[in-house]
């Protein structure tokens, strides 16, 4: 081969430089210098080295010859080198004999890093994290999997690292395929708390696994003015199909999250109240801008201030699976007593899991372990420790699924919430076959410890129960247990898929969501759309939990249909009364959320109700409650008028002053906006402006009672919030024969403000429920109208009282 050169692509340094290897390795053993030459400047004489992803995973380094020719070819560029060098000790310089320089002469697989190639030790007790964060620094640069050792037990605990020359806390970046194998990982979080000023506060707030998307991908802040001001003309509302909107280079699917500044939607009410965040949800579109039907649009944009853009790529997606992943809790007491007595609880979120930012990212087969904290007995006397932000987490995603998962509940220290799952701005967040070890409880009253099962035995409690246990010093004290295993935000299509978890919560607002064959401890709902609830079975958390638990914070809403059918719900027994089933938890209150809010559509097809003492099912004739209040439904629950409006008020400050601008809008439907339809929003007296910060206010200095009060938010004579009533409420095969207690609204002297009848129909004043549809069968006729409806009496189905 003395005629021969070495050709490589010049311009890219992992050939070059083992192009150099190769030829001083041949120089010093041979005396031959081989010419280094441009790829294009190869001849039938050459070796050369080239880039090939076709090739497969069990050949993703191959040397061999085509003709006089001799290739070493790498899927991997960060393999080559290491490559390069093996295949000429192995196959040339340590070979006896001749060399025959024919067909294949070396393979192997590079597609693979182990933790261990960048000195991982996996003996449980030296942290391996900056071993892992190098492996995944290097897989991510050209897309190999990562492995690990199937008997390491990987520790982690310090992420800090030096990063160009200056030490900060930093995540594991994950971009490629993981596989571990089953090994086990320890996240130790034993003096990890979320105070501020505390050594590791730092280290708190970041997870340890961060799944990203390929830089390709990564999003685009839009702020063109015209094409905004464009997209708001052609219209962006519920029931748009098309939305003309594309970005150059790119003509696959899109993610788009529209912004609009102006108008706060989720102006939560009561604890942990804010004054709303801006208008926005997430769109996919295709590259002809049609909406995809799994995020039909939600809210209507009357302005736009930005659009973030994220590109859709269903070939990146990527799977991380196969290991046991034990978070040992946090021991740092999080409650003091400040200088005025005042028992005062630090609140924040610790979050040092596996974060997803990545669409069609599955995470599989993960068991999660949280061991350590404080326990029971240990809370009683004084100690609480970090709430959990979880293990299990994505953001601004389009499909991500967790699948075979094991995720307990976290402890909910202090009665704040404290997560396991959580997903903020994802369309199609999925829980597939994941089990909650907790999802029932056996407590040790004595000791204040907790053992968690999956099974329901005599004497176990919901995850989400609270008890009573006594101090060293014999004060009884009430603790929530577990919180719910998980919330969401801004997502569309939620789903529990043959699960068991606690606790399905759509914080601010979900757009459909599905639970199909699962095991659920408690629902919480906001939200639009078709929610579908397919042979469940579930259990409340409380003696008087109601099946369908509206979230009051957002305004006990749900925009659209609610489908409940062959599910099986289970009720505490209270002393020696029946269990008392509520249907749904509802209440009206005055307080402007930046929407109209909706009371769902209900559908119970064949609902079973069984005491969970004696696992026998309800008589027939047994009561269900609609609401779990004595009054939900009032004449202040009615637009004042005869028209229904959607009201949808801009957050405004255009005087100035830093504080809301009262709304104006056509409240008298006079057909004229003028200072005839100003109301007085915040109920202070002054028509015109509002005593409500336009920043969202702060509430660090505040008490819980000043924040549960409505501190600094709309408490006025004037309806603000006009609710939209069910168009039906619908009990077909009720073959235990239940009974729906709805409570009367005919008699309040108000309509339903023409929310569910033709334009031209006469109004009949029957209340909220004056034209909603009361369905006992599936046959033509079987429905009433209104509360009032003659043929009331016609069916045991539905009492009105």
């Amino acid at each position: 081969m003395r005629d021969y050169t070495l050709a490589v692509d010049l311009t890219r340094d992992y050939y070059r430089e083992s192009a150099m290897s190769m030829r001083d390795e041949v120089y010093e053993r041979t005396g031959y210098w081989f010419e280094i030459v441009d790829i294009e400047d190869a001849t039938d004489k050459s070796i050369l080295m080239r880039h090939n992803k076709s090739l497969p995973d069990s050949e993703s380094f191959k040397a061999h010859a085509v003709g006089t020719q001799l290739l070493l070819e790498c899927a991997f560029d960060n393999k080559l080198f290491e490559s390069v060098t093996e295949f000429s000790a192995v196959s040339i310089f340590e070979k006896e004999g001749d060399v025959d320089l024919t067909g294949t002469l070396y393979t192997k697989d590079v597609s693979v890093v182990y933790y261990e190639d960048f000195e991982a030790v996996g003996d449980g007790r030296t942290d391996d994290f900056e071993a892992m964060y190098k492996t995944h620094v290097f897989a991510n640069e050209c897309g190999q999997t990562v492995k690990a050792d199937p008997d390491a037990v990987y520790y982690i605990c310090n992420t800090r690292l030096v990063v160009d020359g200056k030490e900060r806390v930093v995540n594991i970046p994950v971009k490629t395929n993981v596989d571990w194998c089953g090994a086990k990982i320890i996240i130790d979080d034993t003096n990890i708390p979320t105070l501020s000023g505390h050594a590791n506060y730092s280290m708190a707030s970041g997870n340890i696994f961060y799944v990203q998307p390929n830089d390709e991908h990564t999003k685009i802040k839009f702020t063109e003015s015209k094409t905004l001001a464009r997209l708001v003309e052609e219209g962006i509302y519920p029931g748009q199909t098309k939305i003309n909107f594309n970005i150059p280079d790119w003509d696959g699917d899109l993610m788009i999250v529209v912004y609009n500044d102006s108008h706060k939607v989720f102006r939560r009410k009561g604890y942990a109240q804010h004054s709303g965040e801006s208008m926005h949800e997430l769109i996919v579109i295709d590259n002809e801008g049609n909406v995809s039907e799994e995020t039909n649009i939600m809210f209507q944009y009357t302005n736009l201030d930005y659009i973030d853009v994220y590109k859709l790529d269903p070939t990146s997606a990527i799977t991380l699976k196969n290991a046991t992943i034990e978070t040992k809790e946090s021991k740092v007491n999080q409650l003091f007593v400040d200088e005025k007595g005042v028992e005062t609880y630090t609140t924040g979120y610790k979050a040092r899991g596996i974060r997803v930012d990545r669409s069609y990212t599955t995470v599989e087969n993960i068991n999660h372990v949280v061991t350590g904290g404080f326990n029971l007995k240990e809370r009683s006397n004084g100690f609480e420790g970090t709430a959990a932000g979880g293990m299990f987490t994505a953001n601004y995603a389009n499909h991500v699924t967790f699948k075979n998962c094991i995720m307990p509940g976290r402890q909910s220290y202090y009665r704040h919430s404290s997560y396991n799952f959580k997903a903020n701005c994802v369309n199609k967040i999925v829980l597939d076959h994941c089990i909650q070890s907790n999802f029932w409880v056996e407590v040790d009253f004595d000791t204040g410890e907790m053992k968690g099962h999956t099974d329901y035995a005599d004497g176990l409690y919901t995850s989400m129960s609270s008890v009573t246990l006594y101090s060293d010093g014999g004060e009884a004290k009430s603790h929530m247990m577990h919180w719910g295993i998980g919330g969401t935000n801004y997502c569309k299509n939620m789903e529990y898929i043959d699960s068991k978890v606690s606790r399905f919560d759509a914080h601010a607002g979900l757009l459909d969501g599905k639970i199909i064959r699962t095991h659920i401890n408690g629902m919480e709902l906001t939200g639009v759309g078709t929610l579908e609830m397919d042979e469940i079975t579930w259990y409340p958390y409380g003696n008087t939990t109601p099946f369908l638990y509206l979230r009051a914070d957002y305004g006990y809403h749900w925009d659209g249909d609610i489908i409940i059918k062959d599910a099986d719900a289970y009720m505490f027994d209270i002393t020696s009364k029946a269990p008392e089933f509520y249907l749904t938890h509802y209440n009206y209150n005055n307080w402007y959320y930046g929407y109209t809010c909706a009371f769902p559509n209900i559908t119970l097809d064949n609902l079973e109700i069984f005491s969970l003492k004696t696992q026998a099912p309800m008589p027939a004739g047994y009561e269900i409650q609609l609401a779990d209040k004595a009054t939900p439904f009032t004449g202040r629950t009615h637009i004042a008028g005869d028209v229904g409006i959607n009201i949808t008020l801009d957050y405004k400050d255009e005087d100035g002053d830093g504080k809301i601008d009262e709304p104006l809008i056509d409240y008298n439907l006079d057909g004229f906006i003028n200072d005839l339809d100003r109301v007085d929003l915040d109920g202070n007296g002054v028509i015109g402006n509002t005593d409500l910060p336009y920043n969202d206010p702060s509430y660090e200095d505040m008490t819980d009672r000043e924040i549960w009060g409505g501190f600094k938010h709309p408490n006025c004579s004037f309806n603000t919030n006009i609710i939209k009533p069910p168009a039906y409420l619908k009990i077909i095969n009720n073959n235990g024969g239940y009974v729906l207690r709805i409570p009367r609204t005919d008699n309040l002297g108000v309509s339903d403000g023409g929310w569910n009848r033709d334009a031209d129909a006469a109004d009949s004043y029957g209340g909220f429920f004056g034209n909603t549809k009361f369905i006992f069968g599936e046959g033509e006729n079987d429905y009433l109208v209104g509360t009032n409806d003659p043929r009331k009496n016609e069916t045991t189905t539905f009492k009105f009282y």
